[in-house]
């Protein structure tokens, strides 16, 4: 009898905490952290999925135009394991050339310790690629001479 308790339950937990570990909110809130963009959100989705590239990250092949997640890939330390944080990138369209983006890092319970926070890195690598998408778009007149 104990040998079939232990056959079925063992099994069943290990699959209950890989679900609940690192589960990202459905959608955002107030708390995360966010900023307000001058660009639209098709652009702003693009440069989301060129930041959390940028970070290493396993992006989930189920985004929508208003939500993009993915995976850091676990690594083992010396003491504790890290990486394995699961990061989600909020978009919400303003207006046709405005977004605001909240970045929310959802750590698992198994690498807590050596998981850290990716919010300021993705919201900065947000910024970065925008600017960078801005100025491509900006061609210089040349001088007649």
């Amino acid at each position: 009898m104990k040998n079939i308790f232990y056959k079925f339950s063992i099994p069943f937990l290990f699959i209950l905490v890989l679900n609940a570990c690192g589960t990202p909110p459905v959608k955002a809130t107030p708390d995360m952290k966010g900023l307000s963009l001058s660009s639209p959100p098709d652009k702003v989705h693009k440069a989301a999925l060129d930041a959390l590239a940028a970070i290493e990250c396993e992006i989930n092949t189920n985004t929508a135009p208003s939500y993009v997640d993915c995976k850091r890939p676990n690594k083992v330390g010396l003491a504790v394991g890290s990486g394995g944080e699961t990061i989600s990138v909020y978009i919400e369209a303003k207006s046709a050339t405005s977004s605001e983006v909240k970045v929310n890092t959802a750590k698992s319970f198994v690498g807590f310790a050596g998981q850290r926070n990716w919010d300021d890195q993705v919201i900065s690598e947000i910024e970065k690629s925008l600017t960078a998408e801005q100025s491509k778009e900006v061609k210089p007149i040349k001088a007649k001479k």
